[in-house]
């Protein structure tokens, strides 16, 4: 991992970074791909986590967040207006609009659906922003 600011850390991926994770306090920024699980699992080892919190819903956001969550007992976070995406009741978003290879990238990148606990909306603060 690299550190960013006190406190605030980038999840290290190799060969470049083109898929950022977060790491703020003891929250996660974000989930990656659906086969980002092994680094997330490796970098946060030993390292106490709140919850995971989504920016937004697309598949390069979302992908591990169910196993992470359920593997360390956190609740996951994510604006409202993308509950539905998150728990199964309407798509994902597409993360490339337009883009021809949107198939593949939902098949192979986006993570499964997942229950939400924590909604949160335009200017909410978690304990890890103060």
């Amino acid at each position: 991992m690299k550190q960013l600011a006190e406190g605030v850390w980038r999840l290290a991926e190799q060969p470049r970074p083109t898929i950022n994770i977060y790491l703020a306090g003891d929250v996660l920024i974000d989930a990656g791909r659906r086969w980002d699980e092994g680094r997330i699992r490796k970098q946060t080892a030993g390292r106490e986590l709140s919850m995971i919190a989504l920016t937004h819903v697309h598949p390069d956001h979302q992908g591990a967040a169910k196993p992470i969550c359920e593997e360390r007992g956190i609740p996951l976070a994510c604006h409202e207006d993308d509950v539905d995406a998150m728990e199964g009741r309407r798509p994902v978003q597409e993360a490339a609009p337009g883009d021809l290879r949107n198939k593949l990238i939902k098949r192979i990148w986006e993570g499964p659906p997942y229950k939400v606990e924590r909604p949160f909306t335009h200017g909410d603060e978690s304990q890890a922003s103060r």
